[in-house]
């Protein structure tokens, strides 16, 4: 079963992070861009997600969970 991480890259200029996916598997690694950007303060390094509920949070969510689902 592989290994699902979500993790941030370094900020742009107006404080937003890129969202990135690693997946391990079998001692092979293969990293992705989300697509998905976030100011670091509103990303939860424990859970791998957006905080808060607003509609742009969960909208985050439900694709981090889609691109999880489908890894695994």
């Amino acid at each position: 079963m592989p290994t699902v991480n979500f993790y941030l890259d370094k900020a742009d200029k107006k404080g937003f992070s890129p969202i990135h996916l690693r997946i391990n598997l079998n001692g092979n690694q293969i990293k992705n861009s989300t697509g998905e950007k976030i100011k670091v303060h509103d990303f939860d390094k424990h859970t791998q997600r957006a905080k808060g509920s607003s509609l742009k949070s969960n909208e985050i969510n439900h694709y981090l969970n889609y691109l999880s689902d489908r890894a695994n």
